[in-house]
């Protein structure tokens, strides 16, 4: 004869406000300085790549940095930007 067994699981606990935001800006934080040590490789291969290719990368991802912060500040719009380097 089978027996039933009842498996218990705990209610999730509700996560305030500010918890929601550290728990996703950790990750987001943590996912942009992994993509940036994939960047960082570009300069270690045998890539052909000039001066004027990394001012252009700095300055975009300046630029990207800047309106990342910018946009905690209530007053500011966002416009999606894209990057791309001319051959």
């Amino acid at each position: 004869m089978e027996t039933a067994s009842t498996i218990l699981v705990e209610p999730k606990p509700i996560e305030s406000e500010r918890e929601v935001f550290v728990r996703l800006a950790n990750n987001r934080v943590n996912k942009v300085l992994s993509s940036l040590d994939v960047l960082k490789k570009l300069s270690s291969r045998k890539s052909s790549y000039t001066e004027k290719d990394v001012l252009a990368m700095k300055k975009h991802l300046h630029a990207a940095v800047n309106e990342a912060i910018e946009s905690f500040n209530p007053s500011s719009g966002s416009s999606r930007k894209t990057f791309s380097l001319d051959i």
